[in-house]
C-alpha cells in the first residue's frame, strides 16, 4: 500500500510539473506576442501622429481665419447694402464676392484636408486601441495563467507537505525495519548457535544411535540364541516329560509287582 501511495503521489507531482511547464510555455508565447505588439506600437510613428495633429490644428486655424475673413466680408457687404451702394461700388462688390468664393473654396479644401488628417489620425488611434485591447487581453490571459500557476503551485506545496509527511513515515518505517533487521541478525546468530548445538547434539545422537543399533544387534543375537536355547530346553523338557511318563509307568509296574510279591509272600507265610 505504501509503495502504491508513493507512486501515485509521484505521478501527481509529474502531472503538476507538466502543467506548470505548459503554463510557462503559454506565458512565454503571450510575452512574445506582447513584445511583438509593443514593437508594432513603436512602429507607429509618433512623429506622424504629431504631424497629423499639427496639420489638423493648422487646418483649424486656417478655417478660423477664413471664417473671420468671411465674417468681415459679410459685414462689409452688409454695410454696403445698408449704405445702398450704387454702380460705382458694384465692381468692388463683385470682386469681393469672388474673393469670398475663393476663400470658401480654400475653406472646403482645408476642410477636406482636415477630415483626411482626422481620418488618418482616427485610424491610427483605432489601430493603437486595437493593439492596446489585444495587449490587455494577453495581459489578462497571462494573469489567468499566473493565477492558475499559483493555484497549481499551492497544490504542489500541499503535495510536497504530504510527501514530507510520507518521507517522515518512511524514515520511521526504515528505522523500524532496521530494528527488525538488527533483531533478525541477532536472532540469526542465536539460531546459528542453536543449529550448531543441534548439529553437535545430532552427531552425538547419531553416535549414540549407532551404539544403540550395535547394542540392538547384540540383543537380537542374544534373543536368537535364547530362542534356540528355549527350543532346546523345550525339547529337553518334552524328553524329560516323556522320561517321567515312562518312569511313572515303570513305577506303576514296579508297585504292581511289589504288591503282587507282598501278596505272594503273605500267602507263603500262610502256607507255612
Amino acid at each position: 500500500m505504501f509503495k502504491s501511495s508513493t507512486k501515485e503521489l509521484s505521478e501527481k507531482i509529474d502531472w503538476m510539473m507538466q502543467i506548470l511547464n505548459e503554463i510557462n510555455v503559454k506565458i512565454n508565447d503571450n510575452s512574445s506576442r506582447i513584445m511583438k505588439l509593443e514593437a508594432e506600437l513603436r512602429g507607429i510613428q509618433l512623429d506622424e501622429i504629431g504631424e497629423n495633429i499639427k496639420a489638423i490644428n493648422e487646418g483649424l486655424y486656417k478655417v478660423k481665419e477664413a471664417m473671420n475673413e468671411a465674417g468681415k466680408m459679410r459685414e462689409i457687404i452688409s454695410a454696403f447694402k445698408n449704405l445702398n451702394v450704387k454702380g460705382e461700388f458694384k465692381e468692388n462688390i463683385d470682386e469681393l464676392k469672388k474673393s469670398i468664393e475663393e476663400v470658401m473654396q480654400q475653406l472646403l479644401q482645408i476642410k477636406s484636408e482636415v477630415y483626411s488628417n482626422i481620418k488618418a489620425l482616427t485610424d491610427k488611434i483605432n489601430n493603437i486601441q486595437t493593439i492596446h485591447q489585444e495587449i490587455m487581453k494577453n495581459i489578462m490571459s497571462i494573469k489567468d495563467l499566473e493565477v492558475n500557476a499559483l493555484k497549481n503551485i499551492s497544490t504542489i506545496t500541499i503535495m510536497q507537505k504530504e510527501i514530507g509527511e510520507m518521507e517522515e513515515n518512511v524514515r520511521k518505517l526504515l528505522e523500524h525495519y532496521k530494528e527488525i533487521i538488527d533483531k533478525t541478525a541477532s536472532t540469526k546468530i542465536e539460531l546459528n548457535k542453536l543449529m550448531n548445538d543441534i548439529e553437535r547434539r545430532d552427531e552425538e545422537s547419531k553416535r549414540k544411535l549407532e551404539e544403540v543399533t550395535i547394542y540392538e544387534e547384540k540383543i537380537k543375537k542374544k534373543e536368537e540364541e535364547l530362542i534356540e536355547r528355549e527350543k532346546l530346553l523345550t525339547q529337553l523338557i518334552n524328553a524329560l516329560i516323556e522320561k517321567i511318563k515312562e518312569y511313572e509307568e515303570i513305577m506303576k509296574l514296579t508297585n504292581s509287582r511289589i504288591t503282587y510279591l507282598k501278596i505272594l509272600e503273605e500267602k507263603g507265610r500262610e502256607i507255612e
